[in-house]
Formats: structure tokens, C-alpha cells, sequence
């Protein structure tokens, strides 16, 4: 493997940046994408020959190689492959030359960066500056499957939540019963257990909308129209979208297949509907 030289400085490796550990650094300087969290790679590929080089002349053996998937807010999820493993890393590091040499553009301003796609001009991801850095908005798809993990240290889990967790987030009174039951390997549950984080994002529900007592006294004073879309599957004639219209005294309804989400006002005329 050719030897990576990057050039980026000792802050890298200093704890006070606690809250950069699961994110990933946008680096110019770095020549390959490195992680050093082994629990964000999908797949690891190959072992690798050869050592990582900073600016300060330390230089550190990757212990393996792999892929990782992004999941990106409102972007597709993007591939990194060939990724180093660095366990004594200190932050994830996304190399903009390795990402430049895929065939995509960079643009840069007003502290936001994007990564666009050099053939269609089509938008790939998406970094933000902080704290003088630059950080992706994203993260790896497999930190997201270990939410719970979030405010703890690797392997620091309290004992009654890595056991919940394993049971697939089963209750602390069902953990116990298995326990007494004589479950090998299970230690004492204690009394008082740590919130699951995850537990508790799960059970929120929305609140409730008010019931409305107003009605229409004739035709077409009150439409309510709804707007669904895109379909997976296109009608016969090619339509993704439906538009809906009901009116409220007379509940007659208007259904309108569209092709584009763009054609719903052409058909929100209400002159039609009379």
C-alpha cells in the first residue's frame, strides 16, 4: 500500500474534542478516508502493508481495510471504500483528494461545503465549518444502529444496559426473571437501573390534533386537499403523484393522477371543481 502523508496537526489526538469522536472531518491534506471506530465499517477487505504519516513526522500501521456507508440527511447513502482502520486515531478523517479523484467537484462557501458529482452537477453530500474544521452532515449508517452507545466510552456500558440492549431492548423486569431463571452468563441486574436513551426516544408519540367542530354551511366553502407522492411504482401513463380534493359539505371528492409534483397547482383551480 503507498504510504499516505497528510497534513494535519496534534489536535487530531487531543480528548478535549470528545464531541468530534463519531463525526467525520472533511481534510484536504489527507490522502486516504481513515476511521477509528472498527464499528462503523460494513465489511473489512484486506490487511495492509505500509504506515500513515502526519506533519509532525509520527506515522501510525493501519490495522485493516474496508468499506463504510454515510448516511446523509436527505441524500442518497455513499459508498467509501478502501478505508483505513486506525484504532489510535482520534477522529475520522475524509479525504477531499480521494473524493476529487472519484470524478467529483468541490465547492466551498460562505462555511458550507458541497461535493457534487463533475457529470450531472448533482448534489453528493454536504460539509458545514466548526470550530475552524470542517464536518460532514453525516454519519456512518452503523453508528446510527448503536444509538445507545452515544453517551458512553467503548466498552464502558453499565452492565443492566448492555444486557438490555443485547435482549433487544427487553424490559429490566424480564432481564431479572431470566437471571433467576438460570440464564448462564448474566450478572446481577441491580435495583437501580440506568435510562435506556433509546427507550425512551422510542416510546414519545405525537400529540394528538384538536378536533374541530367547524363545518361548511354550503358547497365549496371549505376544500381540504392532500397531495401524496412519489409512488415506487408509476401508474400506467406514467403518473408518480395524487392530489386530492373533498369538499367539506357535500364530501364530494376530486382525485387528480400527476406526473409531476410541480403540475399540482395547474390542478388546484377551484373554479374546475364547480
Amino acid at each position: 500500500m503507498a504510504q499516505c502523508n497528510i497534513g494535519v496537526n496534534e489536535d487530531l489526538f487531543n480528548a478535549s474534542l470528545a464531541s468530534w469522536k463519531n463525526d467525520w472531518l472533511l481534510d484536504s491534506g489527507a490522502t486516504c478516508h481513515m476511521a477509528h471506530r472498527k464499528d462503523f465499517f460494513e465489511e473489512f477487505t484486506d490487511n495492509v502493508d505500509g504506515a500513515v504519516y502526519f506533519a509532525d513526522q509520527s506515522k501510525i500501521k493501519p490495522s485493516r481495510l474496508g468499506t463504510i456507508r454515510l448516511k446523509l440527511p436527505g441524500l442518497p447513502d455513499f459508498l467509501l471504500h478502501h478505508v483505513l482502520y486506525l484504532p489510535q486515531l482520534k477522529r475520522n478523517l475524509l479525504s477531499l483528494v480521494h473524493i476529487r479523484q472519484q470524478g467529483h467537484s468541490i465547492h466551498m462557501f460562505d462555511g458550507k461545503l458541497e461535493v457534487r458529482k463533475a457529470s450531472d452537477h448533482s448534489l453528493v453530500m454536504r460539509g458545514i465549518e466548526e470550530k475552524r474544521l470542517l464536518k460532514l452532515q453525516g454519519t456512518s449508517a452503523h453508528a446510527q444502529h448503536f444509538s445507545y452507545n452515544s453517551h458512553y466510552e467503548e466498552g464502558t456500558l453499565p452492565s443492566s444496559l448492555l444486557w438490555h440492549a443485547r435482549f433487544g431492548h427487553l424490559n429490566y423486569d424480564s432481564v431479572c426473571l431470566l437471571k433467576k431463571n438460570g440464564v448462564a452468563g448474566l450478572p446481577t441486574i441491580p435495583r437501580k437501573f440506568k435510562q435506556c436513551d433509546a427507550c425512551i426516544l422510542g416510546k414519545h408519540s405525537k400529540q394528538s390534533f384538536y378536533d374541530s367542530h367547524s363545518r361548511a354551511h354550503r358547497k365549496l366553502e371549505l376544500i381540504h386537499s392532500d397531495l401524496c407522492g412519489p409512488m415506487p411504482v408509476p401508474s400506467a401513463n406514467g403518473n408518480k403523484y395524487m392530489m386530492t380534493f373533498i369538499d367539506d359539505y357535500t364530501r364530494m371528492c376530486w382525485v387528480y393522477l400527476l406526473k409531476n409534483k410541480s403540475d399540482a397547482f395547474q390542478n388546484s383551480n377551484i373554479q374546475e371543481l364547480s
